[in-house]
């Protein structure tokens, strides 16, 4: 019993040590996969616009670093950080 105990003990430290240190700002945060409804690897202003509300169409243009009129994955990234 004592084993078991150890054994489930040291399992619950590793899997709390291995926790994203981020999670404050990925519970924040829909995941881009929420974000790219249709699955294409880009965000369009439509669908910011479903996740974030009608009023965010200035912080998905602030995210279009480059200007094509969608935001992909790595844009979306370096936005919510």
């Amino acid at each position: 019993m004592k084993r078991i105990f150890l054994l489930f003990a040291i399992l619950a430290v590793a899997l709390f040590a291995a926790a994203p240190q981020n999670a404050a700002a990925e519970e924040n945060h829909p995941c881009f996969t929420v974000v790219d409804a249709d699955g294409d690897g880009q965000a369009t202003v439509d669908e910011f616009k479903n996740i974030y509300g009608p009023d965010s169409a200035e912080k998905f243009k602030a995210m279009d670093k480059d200007g094509d009129g969608t935001v992909s994955h790595p844009e979306y990234e370096d936005g919510v950080e």
